[in-house]
């Protein structure tokens, strides 16, 4: 997984291979770049060798993240919401948690449903009775003391072959990937 990210990285920045990885022989990249040139001469092979390496790699941390979350009970549109309202240091409305979260409105009501369940966060009125606004409770407050540093310590274990400079590379490179995705929306 981190060799994988690691060439992605590098190829993305030199375009070319970089200590002798050969993507096409990469552990489950199901994908043979020059088959797929020869046989459709009109693609970009090399955007879709990348986003394959994206989603792939998405995929793999996810997966390890989910299985740390898991530990504390905790699904990673949870500790989306927990964040959002623990930085935010103020409640919120339900949708713009889901906005600030980058939850779905869909799914907000369940997670906010399992979030109250669990002593997390608790619902009560704004000024105006007809706004429920979501709280962080004590409980929630620490259990996002507890978790930062186990988060950024999984952070760093995921990343550790990669080096700063290529993490900030990485984060400026999705970043364009979000904005070129989102300007195809509207």
């Amino acid at each position: 997984m981190k060799k994988i990210i690691r060439s992605y990285i590098i190829r993305l920045q030199t375009n070319k291979m970089v200590d002798n990885i050969d993507i096409n022989k990469e552990k489950n990249i199901n994908f043979n770049q020059e088959k797929m040139s020869k046989q459709h001469t009109q693609l970009d092979t090399q955007s879709l060798t990348t986003l394959i390496f994206l989603m792939e790699s998405s995929h793999e941390i996810f997966k390890e993240i989910t299985v740390h979350l898991s530990k504390f009970g905790l699904s990673v549109a949870k500790v989306k919401v927990l964040q959002t309202l623990f930085s935010q240091e103020k409640p919120m409305m339900p949708s713009e948690l889901a906005k600030n979260s980058g939850v779905s409105r869909s799914t907000m009501t369940g997670v906010l449903d399992g979030l109250e369940r669990d002593g997390f966060i608790y619902k009560g009125e704004g000024d105006d009775r007809r706004i429920t606004l979501i709280f962080l409770s004590e409980a929630g407050v620490n259990l996002m003391n507890t978790l930062q540093p186990y988060y950024a310590a999984l952070a760093d274990k995921i990343t550790s072959e990669v080096t700063k400079e290529e993490q900030d590379l990485l984060a400026q490179l999705l970043v364009k990937l979000k904005r070129s995705l989102e300007g195809q929306k509207g």
